[in-house]
């Protein structure tokens, strides 16, 4: 057994054997949509020149017309459905591999939330909600389409296969994952920048920084950015001007303050909690 995989957590360990049946699963689809686009599904099947068929099928015209059920899309239907399956797998394990990073307990020495600001920020704790919400809805978007089927026609189209809802299903469950997979490398770019990132191999280190001017090009930093206040406190960086007596704040001349709440001037009255927040001297947290 090696000893570095001792103690890891199984999201870890069985990352290649996870991927690789998700790979074979989604290999399983390429084959029989190759198989099905290259097939006949009509009903019935036309031979005009006679064909495979018997002489007892001959029809009107001399040709052959033989009634089947190449119209039924039960291989697709079941290959979809494997398929978004394993895809959900594929996110939920991703999901697993974020919460690990944000653990502090067992992140290796990263701070808890990978919080630049420990007590004033959240750091990513939010976005983990949005990856364990989308792998919950996958779960089930996971459920076999190709498993139900109701009689219409007045029981002439007694069984079908749900193939298109399968179809849709997976489509679905695949924008779930890209996004869940993308919180994954949102956090992994910010252990990296809480890390000393320079020893980490170059294929790595050039993903980072396409990562990170991605995030620069779309994301504003949050010290730029107004949250509305029943989302999240909003942060203020401003010199103080008035003095909390009961908090004990220190009167200092030019000294920036955090204050935590949605009004903006230290001391001023916020009509549901009683006060703008606790005063403390700090930074303004950045996350990203």
């Amino acid at each position: 057994m090696r000893p570095d995989l001792v103690g890891m957590a199984g999201g870890e360990v069985t990352l290649d054997q996870v991927h690789g049946a998700v790979r074979d699963a989604l290999d399983h689809l390429r084959r029989v949509l190759d198989v099905e686009l290259n097939s006949a599904t009509d009903n019935p099947l036309v031979f005009p020149e006679g064909g495979v068929a018997p002489e007892d099928t001959i029809a009107t015209g001399g040709g052959l017309v033989i009634s089947g059920g190449n119209f039924h899309g039960e291989p697709i239907a079941l290959a979809l459905d494997f398929a978004k399956l394993a895809i959900a797998e594929l996110g939920s394990i991703s999901e697993r591999r974020t919460a690990l990073l944000l653990d502090g307990r067992l992140n290796g020495g990263l701070p808890a939330f990978l919080a630049r600001a420990s007590g004033l920020d959240s750091g990513l704790m939010l976005v983990q909600y949005t990856a364990a919400a989308l792998a919950s809805e996958n779960k089930v978007l996971a459920h076999p389409a190709s498993a139900d089927s109701i009689p219409t026609s007045a029981n002439q189209e007694d069984h079908v296969s749900m193939g298109a809802t399968a179809a849709r299903h997976a489509r679905t469950v695949l924008e779930h994952v890209e996004r869940i997979i993308g919180i994954e490398l949102l956090c992994a770019a910010q252990a990296l920048d809480l890390r000393n990132h320079r020893h980490v191999v170059r294929m790595a280190h050039v993903e980072h920084e396409i990562l990170r001017m991605e995030l620069e090009a779309r994301v504003p930093r949050r010290r730029h950015q107004r949250h509305q206040a029943y989302a999240r406190a909003q942060v203020f960086r401003q010199p103080i001007r008035h003095e909390r007596q009961h908090l004990g704040a220190p009167r200092v001349a030019g000294q920036h303050y955090i204050v935590l709440g949605p009004c903006r001037e230290v001391g001023a009255q916020d009509s549901r909690h009683g006060s703008c927040g606790l005063l403390r001297r700090a930074a303004v947290p950045e996350v990203l």
